[in-house]
């Protein structure tokens, strides 16, 4: 059996805000000042082309969305992005890498992890991370397409190991300086207008037209209420085509109408972290003209598996699952902080019969 009751929670995340509605409300926040439509603002930057130059990064410092590795096999193909097949071979428990697409293995990665840089001739240029945890070797990409839409620093990520950057959906890209990725979006918000996105498959050069669609307005930092920064709150639209981080976006942030859910995010305070994905938030509609807002964070509730043996209630820390106020939940606590105290109670007779603490969490 499954249980979900309200805590007051010790640990610092999450402030006690129990008045307050959940999900997307239009009501929620108050409207921002007026502003310029997408298509007014999106004049100042007229249609055009910039070019993306390749950086490697052999330390790894971003956050993506949906990042992943791939299984290394006899090599690694990235001839879809203008590439070559690359040859790898194990070596008992080391792996040789061909670094210049001649078939030929060059480079030798020991121990579990390792740093790559593949190269060719015609100037194809792309890094990669491997890692050996005890299943065979996987990488993934260590490096972006870097550049500048007008002011505004746009980084481009092969999220999916292809070796292109132009996945709608399933590519990452990051707009101003944070190091946090939302999914690779058909349109982006520059200094708060829309535009429209052509990526070149091989990360090159990217198209930007002002945006002609629909758009309202998503507003989810004001109302998430937690006693920690909110580090990222990434967005995506129901088909996947836009995407948007809207963590520093205090005032929202114009969108394309239609339908959104909450992929994912995180909180800091101090080095303390703790993540949240979906769960079981709500889709939110933004209305063309419109500002939806969007609720999370405290009060936390909890779920967790339960059994009934006679006068016996066994709780199951292994399944407990903590969720906020907009459906969202949290997950990968570091540290985990205390332990709440659950109290079990007799609905019937509203008596309190027993209290248990899940020690060691």
């Amino acid at each position: 059996m499954r249980s979900a009751i309200t805590l007051a929670m010790v640990f610092a995340f999450v402030c006690l805000a129990a008045d307050r509605p959940v999900g997307a409300d239009e009501k929620a926040a108050p409207e921002p000042a007026p502003q310029k439509s997408a298509p007014q603002q999106a004049a100042a930057l007229a249609a055009g082309e910039l070019t993306l130059k390749y950086k490697p990064a052999r330390r790894w410092h971003y956050s993506l969305p949906a990042g992943s590795f791939a299984k290394v096999g006899g090599a690694i193909d990235l001839t879809a992005a203008g590439g070559a097949k690359f040859a790898t071979a194990i070596e008992g428990s080391s792996l040789t890498v061909d670094t210049d697409g001649d078939g030929k293995t060059d480079v030798t990665v020991e121990g579990e992890s390792g740093y790559v840089r593949l190269r060719t001739e015609a100037g194809f240029d792309y890094s990669i991370r491997l890692k050996n945890e005890g299943q065979g070797w996987f990488y993934a990409a260590s490096g972006a397409r870097v550049g500048k839409l007008g002011a505004t620093r746009i980084t481009l990520i092969d999220q999916n190991g292809d070796g292109r950057y132009d996945g709608v959906g399933r590519d990452a890209m990051i707009v101003g300086s944070s190091r946090t990725a939302c999914f690779l979006s058909r349109t982006v918000n520059v200094a708060g207008a829309l535009h429209t996105l052509q990526v070149a498959p091989d990360g090159g050069s990217l198209r930007h037209t002002p945006y002609e669609g629909k758009a309202g307005r998503l507003d989810l930092a004001r109302g998430w209420d937690a006693q920690a920064r909110l580090q990222s709150a990434i967005v995506r639209s129901a088909d996947g085509e836009h995407s948007f981080d809207l963590a520093r976006h205090h005032e929202g942030l114009a969108v394309p109408a239609g339908e959104y859910v909450l992929h994912g995010g995180q909180l800091g305070l101090g080095k303390s972290t703790v993540r949240f994905r979906r769960g079981n938030a709500k889709p939110i509609v933004v209305a063309a003209g419109k500002t939806a807002a969007v609720l999370g964070g405290g009060p936390l509730s909890a779920e967790f598996a339960y059994q009934r043996r006679g006068d016996e209630v066994i709780l199951t820390p292994d399944s407990l699952r903590w969720f906020g106020r907009g459906g969202e939940e949290y997950f990968a606590w570091k540290p985990f902080g205390k332990s709440p105290e659950f109290t079990i109670a007799d609905s019937k007779v509203r008596k309190e019969i027993g209290k248990a603490i899940f020690t060691g969490c």
